[in-house]
């Protein structure tokens, strides 16, 4: 076996006073932090070698005991009122989600009424853009109306074009797809202002979800 050479740094270890010898490839480092010759020195003179019986004893008294079976029952206490919290608000979930309001469809708590008119010329009236765009897949290009519905492209592209006072940039069409403004619909009779051949529709209810 190729035995390492070694070199004194000149310093007493702290436990035994014996000189420390270190490799040749470690004697920049360790002439600066070596101050045991090996690790039994080392550990030796580590205050928690000295004082482990001690605390092993006081780990063992009734008082101690009677702390650590506390912080356990505490512990166990926790993780059953999580568990209960947790199916509770499972619970709470399922029940939310009969409550149409809650659900993904007209009668939301959120919906919105949209003004539209198609790439033909037709004009639908609805509330709740994602419910009526996940009812209506067929007229939209397949990739535009990809799940989820609210990060398809179609959702992104008609939500562009509906006016608001919030947004400080609005387009006027997408593929076609258009508002059917306020003007259109008391100045102009209901009439398309692209003048595109239209088969208006008058708006009609729409059917409330099963919830």
């Amino acid at each position: 076996m190729k035995t390492q050479q070694k070199m004194g740094i000149g310093r007493p270890c702290k436990h035994c006073g014996a000189e420390i010898s270190v490799r040749l490839k470690d004697v920049g480092w360790s002439i600066k932090t070596r101050v045991f010759c090996s690790r039994r020195c080392r550990w030796a003179a580590m205050p928690r070698c000295s004082n482990i019986a001690p605390a092993m004893a006081a780990a063992q008294t009734p008082e101690a005991k009677a702390k650590r079976w506390a912080s356990n029952r505490q512990r166990m206490a926790d993780m059953v009122i999580a568990a209960h919290s947790k199916q509770s608000l499972e619970k709470a979930n399922a029940s939310r989600m009969k409550i149409p309001g809650f659900t993904s469809c007209p009668e939301n708590f959120s919906a919105k009424w949209w003004s539209l008119r198609d790439y033909n010329g037709r004009v639908h009236q609805f509330k709740n853009l994602s419910w009526w765009i996940s009812q209506n897949k067929e007229m939209f290009d397949p990739d535009d109306v990809r799940p989820p519905i609210t990060k398809s492209r179609a959702y992104g592209g008609i939500t562009k074009i509906k006016p608001s006072e919030k947004k400080t940039k609005v387009i006027g069409s997408w593929k076609g797809w258009t508002w059917f403004s306020v003007f259109e619909r008391r100045f102009n009779d209901g009439k398309d202002l692209l003048l595109r051949t239209q088969d208006h529709q008058e708006p009609t209810c729409q059917p409330a979800c099963n919830a």
